[in-house]
């Protein structure tokens, strides 16, 4: 019978902890998200589909859809309102953010841009803090 030799095993290592925080330029506003989530509706509310010819009918609670996404460096400027129903249809494999848009003839980054240029209260907020910080 042929023993094999016993086989070092390679003590555990931990990921390495950041020392600084990784710096972004997205903004963080939780207040605009809030405020956009309270003061609109879906945006496809009341739009026919182009594929089905039905009107979008919203169902679940509003969340808020980043265009950029966050993970592609989007921030809270780029929100949109949409239903779940919305939001798991543009996040579903088989779709795009973009083929969302041509069926329901909507434009989620003018969108965002139009309730970030409408809520002066909070932009003007985060602006001031953001001033401070530099």
């Amino acid at each position: 019978m042929n023993a094999l030799p016993p086989r070092k095993i390679k003590p555990c290592s931990l990921p390495k902890v950041r020392k600084k925080p990784r710096r972004t330029s997205a903004i963080k506003c939780r207040a605009h998200v809030n405020w956009v989530l309270e003061n609109y509706q879906c945006i496809a509310t009341g739009k026919v589909s182009k594929i089905t010819g039905e009107v979008h009918r919203c169902w679940g609670r509003l969340d808020p859809h980043h265009s950029p996404t966050r993970g592609a460096g989007g921030g809270d400027d780029g929100v949109s309102p949409v239903c779940r129903g919305l939001h798991s249809l543009i996040d579903s494999p088989k779709r795009s953010e973009k083929s969302v848009q041509d069926e329901y003839d909507i434009d989620f980054r003018m969108t965002a841009r139009d309730l970030w240029n409408l809520d002066w209260t909070n932009r003007t907020a985060y602006e001031r803090k953001a001033e401070g910080s530099r």
